[in-house]
């Protein structure tokens, strides 16, 4: 019974919310209630009617020109702020702020509970994918999700990435947009390294260098006040680094996915989902067995939706055994890098676009380790444990948006989240919390259809 399961997890739910402070919650308020069960509701209403209401498609753009994103971002972090009571407050509120919110009544049998029902597929088990869909399992609690994949982990692009919190600047994103994006992640994973849960989880704070050998043009990063402790390095610390001009040492974090999303996926099911192994080849596969889609596929969205503008971006790293290495040493330009884990020591690394090679090439591991020892020379005693290859999904933007899609004989509400290159980890919490909401925009726009 749908209602029992909402129940069991609003149980747990406040064990978890110290864990991670600002997690999505599984409970809603009123406001929420209501225009969910609104949506819903159409599920009966189809039953007694066969006229439908034509809605008219509404994707953001890769120029984030959405008023819908902007009005979300504003009203999120207004409650951040203010005591607003936003969409997702319970996102960024820390525990003791939260909303007190009454569970949803238990006044519909078990009939027109299932009726309401919505069945929402997330595809892709990345960490991008399961993120998503731990977020909606948790913030909508009348979606039946389902994450649906032919990989998970250990054998997903994510497992293999070092899961050091970075960023870049996409062109076409606002910087406001990008920031909330991380500092969303950032909030997430901090209470959960901050916690008991973080040995398992895999996740943990990690101070570091990042340096250059020529002045940058930004002198700041977009994200330098949302880290910990974030200055310019001293003289000191630069003779460390000889032909290095200048450079920066912070905390951030450390997300070690094959630890992280094994641990994603058990918090998934407990929030009620449910996971399948399988390929899907189209998504006209899934139209007829779900309301709503969420394509968390990756680069494999090249094939899946024909998008041309993702493209592979090969990574090659070594993981070594170097205990004595406590802080992680970032070349600017992303191509060296050195990043202690609770296991291994990672050091990296390749960015090759278009490459859709997987296995090792013995030229890139040689100027790995040649370029990495000359940043840090101890690493000539380093044992190496093994290499990993795997293809980032290169894109200009991340997409994040929604869509409508004819699928199966109808129009099927598609959400998008896919695209971050090399910083998956560093925003899959934060573009989930988008698509947590693209989704609520969806299914008011779009009910679902009567399962009759």
């Amino acid at each position: 019974m749908k209602s029992s399961a909402a129940a069991k997890a609003s149980a747990v739910m406040p064990s978890r919310r110290r864990v991670e402070g600002w997690s999505c919650s599984p409970a809603v308020n009123m406001t929420e209630k209501k225009s969910l069960l609104a949506a819903s509701s159409a599920l009966c209403a189809l039953k007694r009617t066969s006229s439908t209401t034509s809605v008219t498609s509404h994707s953001c753009s890769s120029r984030r020109s959405s008023s819908n994103l902007r009005s979300t971002r504003c009203s999120c972090e207004r409650a951040a702020t203010s005591g607003e009571a936003g969409p997702f407050r319970d996102i960024y509120a820390p525990p003791h702020e939260q909303l007190s919110r009454e569970p949803l009544q238990e006044e519909e049998d078990e009939e027109e509970i299932q009726m309401k029902t919505v069945r929402v597929a997330v595809v892709g088990a990345g960490v991008v994918g399961v993120s998503t869909a731990v977020c909606i399992a948790e913030a909508l609690p009348l979606c039946s999700v389902t994450l649906i994949a032919d990989r998970f982990s250990p054998d997903t692009t994510s497992d293999g990435a070092a899961g050091i919190l970075f960023a870049a600047e996409f062109p076409d994103v606002p910087i406001a947009t990008q920031r909330r994006w991380f500092r969303s992640s950032f909030r997430h994973l901090l209470a959960i390294a901050q916690s008991e849960e973080a040995p398992e989880a895999g996740v943990t704070l990690s101070s570091g260098w990042q340096i250059f050998k020529e002045l940058p043009e930004t002198p700041k990063p977009f994200w330098w006040d949302l880290v910990i402790g974030f200055r310019a390095m001293t003289s000191g610390e630069l003779r460390r680094f000889p032909g290095h001009a200048c450079g920066q040492f912070f905390t951030t974090l450390k997300c070690e996915c094959r630890s992280y999303l094994p641990w994603l996926q058990r918090r998934f099911r407990g929030a009620g989902g449910r996971v399948e192994r399988r390929r899907v080849g189209s998504l006209q596969e899934l139209g007829g067995d779900f309301d709503l889609l969420v394509n968390c596929s990756g680069l494999g969205s090249r094939a899946l939706l024909g998008d041309m503008q993702v493209e592979p971006v090969r990574g090659q790293v070594l993981q070594v055994e170097a205990p004595w290495l406590q802080h992680f040493i970032r070349d600017g330009d992303g191509k060296t890098y050195i990043y202690p884990g609770v296991r291994s020591v990672t050091i990296g690394g390749t960015r090759q676009a278009g490459d859709w090679r997987l296995g090792e090439d013995q030229t890139d591991t040689e100027g790995i380790v040649e370029r990495c020892r000359r940043l840090e020379p101890s690493l000539s005693r380093a044992k190496v444990l093994g290499c990993w290859v795997g293809l980032r999904p290169g894109r200009r933007n991340p997409r994040v948006e929604k869509e409508l899609l004819q699928l199966g004989g109808r129009r099927v509400p598609v959400v998008h989240n896919y695209g971050h290159g090399g910083w998956g980890v560093t925003l899959a919490w934060g573009t989930a919390v988008d698509a947590v909401e693209l989704v609520r925009q969806s299914l008011q726009e779009t009910p679902p259809r009567s399962k009759l």
